[in-house]
């Protein structure tokens, strides 16, 4: 039987420039996920869709792989903004805002 989907903690990808330091929000099946990690030793947001049975890979995804875009800097704090408790202290401890 196939899995639903790759865990959003199980992306490693863009994996010679990107490393996830922790999923803030993992969404399920077909659903939105966020994390945060460096990217070329930079603090960035990393963004992705959950995939399902029948696309196991989600969006986006190269060479067969399920990748996290990065979330150009300017978007950073509305996206700090707009997370909750728990989540939104980490996401600003990490970004130092």
């Amino acid at each position: 039987m196939r899995a639903k989907y790759i865990p959003p903690a199980e992306v490693k990808s863009p994996k010679d420039k990107w490393v996830l330091a922790k999923v803030l929000i993992a969404g399920s099946e077909k659903k939105g996920a966020l994390s945060i990690g460096w990217y070329k030793e930079k603090p960035v947001f990393g963004m992705r869709w959950n995939g399902s049975r029948n696309h196991q890979l989600g969006t986006p995804h190269s060479h067969n792989k399920s990748t996290w875009f990065i979330v150009p800097d300017r978007f950073a704090e509305a996206i700090v903004e707009s997370l909750h408790g728990g989540t939104k202290k980490t996401a600003r401890k990490f970004f130092d805002r």
